[in-house]
């Protein structure tokens, strides 16, 4: 949320820590269990924060050449995760160009309170719990070590649905709507409709919004929005007879 407001420009909450969600306050979190660094991982902490150090930021990529031993770019993130969460570095997007061309990368700094740390100060961090301990939650009484059952599709919403040569034809009008509607909202037609949408409604020929409305992917808002004239070219396609 900090970051997010941030953002858009408010400067007093965005530098605001709540005290209470899981990046402000990792050790009361519930959603995810932490853990004191171990020796080796303070050691790495403390050469990450070196290698920042009297510096105007780096890549990831460059920070994570720069580490001795063979670090991980995932094992990278949780240790700059950690750091984040204690407010001695910050993670943002930066752009170079090179030959016209705009490279995108991440950029990891010092925060002020990451610069006033003296060397090899106590850092009080808490590290994600090892994935192994997470994984023995699922033998908790709650936990349902079957698989759920798979749903059956419903004949309208099957892709693989035989149409009838009007419905094809019917599905064929409603795809070429969809592609002006489309284009005059500048966005891609699946966000529209989706195809299985328009092979339901082409399957079943709605006549009335009720009928419209039972259909997978017509809720109200799609109803409101697109109901009369798909119910339009379903009467001008396949006429009541």
């Amino acid at each position: 949320m900090a970051a997010l407001v941030l953002h858009f420009g408010d400067t007093k909450d965005g530098q605001t820590r709540c005290g209470l969600c899981d990046f402000c306050s990792p050790n009361e979190s519930s959603a995810q269990q932490y853990r004191e660094p171990s020796r080796a991982e303070r050691a790495t902490i403390q050469t990450i924060l070196d290698s920042l150090r009297n510096t105007q930021g780096k890549s990831l990529g460059r920070l994570l050449k720069e580490l001795p031993g063979n670090l991980a770019r995932k094992e990278l993130d949780t240790y700059l995760s950690a750091l984040a969460k204690a407010g001695l570095i910050a993670v943002e997007d930066a752009e170079w160009i090179k030959d016209g061309e705009t490279i995108l990368y991440r950029k990891v700094t010092l925060t002020a309170e990451g610069e006033l740390l003296e060397d090899h100060a106590a850092l009080d961090l808490q590290m994600p719990a090892d994935t192994r301990t997470t994984k023995k939650s699922s033998s908790l009484p709650f936990a349902s070590k079957d698989k759920p059952a798979k749903k059956k599709a419903s004949p309208a919403t099957n892709p693989d649905i035989e149409l009838t040569p009007a419905a094809q034809q019917l599905e064929q009008a409603l795809k070429a709507w969809r592609t002006t509607i489309a284009k005059k909202l500048g966005m891609p037609p699946f966000v529209v409709l989706h195809d299985k949408t328009l092979r339901a409604i082409a399957h079943v020929s709605p006549t009335t919004p009720n009928q419209l409305q039972e259909i997978p992917g017509m809720g109200p808002a799609k109803q409101e929005k697109y109901g009369a004239q798909i119910l339009t070219i379903c009467q001008s396609v396949i006429p009541v007879q």
